[in-house]
């Protein structure tokens, strides 16, 4: 197990920029949930319905937003394999926890336990004392890192047009209006020349999330 720290307002962010991603197909059990795993100087969140994904990175060290200012604390060598996918209904309950947390508290910090052993669950332990126990599924989480495109140096689609899902594309919109607070938050579109290929989205707002959609195809 690893126990690492960081503010309720950066959960909060977190779990805002990644849920709207997971798939609610209960069937799926793997994907009706948000993934959480620790590696390295990053705590990656991640959701994924197969056809849009949502990740949110927390950083330590060089690589945090702000020099000086790490994101996340905990051990300095993390152990491989902290990881783990919370059920789908318990990440909106620990979100909504972390929602309660306003202006200065959202600034307390929260202790998140990711077991190595699913069957143990993600404890967040809040700033007042209280534990939420997310319930996590066995399985293997597929590998969402390799989808995004390396490097992310995509140029402008030299296609006419790039046909996306509408229901899709509002789990974009949805996710960034929460992390940013902005309702009228700009997002960057990143196109692939080859339009069956997945197109990146991101917010000057807020580096540490990123989101994937795929375009349809057949049309």
């Amino acid at each position: 197990m690893v126990t690492i720290t960081t503010t309720a307002d950066r959960l909060r962010r977190a779990l805002e920029g990644t849920i709207p991603f997971a798939s609610a197909d209960t069937t799926l059990p793997v994907l009706n949930t948000v993934h959480v795993k620790a590696e390295g100087d990053r705590v990656q969140f991640a959701a994924t319905d197969r056809y849009t994904l949502g990740t949110y990175r927390l950083h330590r060290g060089e690589r945090a937003e702000v020099e000086g200012e790490d994101e996340f604390t905990g051990p300095d060598e993390l152990e491989e394999g902290a990881q783990a996918a919370m059920v789908l209904a318990d990440a909106k309950e620990v979100l909504r926890t972390a929602k309660r947390y306003k202006k200065r508290e959202a600034l307390l910090e929260v202790k998140i336990e990711i077991p190595a052993e699913p069957e143990r669950g993600i404890a967040f332990t809040f700033p007042d004392g209280s534990t939420l126990n997310a319930r996590c599924t066995d399985g293997e989480y597929p590998p969402v890192e390799r989808l995004f495109p390396a490097g992310e140096r995509l140029a402008g689609s030299d296609q006419s047009e790039v046909i996306f899902n509408a229901t899709f594309a509002a789990k974009v919109n949805k996710a960034a209006h929460a992390i940013t607070g902005d309702r009228h938050a700009g997002v960057h579109l990143r196109l692939n020349t080859d339009a069956v290929k997945p197109a990146v989205f991101r917010t000057d707002e807020d580096d540490r999330w990123r989101c994937l959609l795929m375009p349809m195809r057949g049309l």
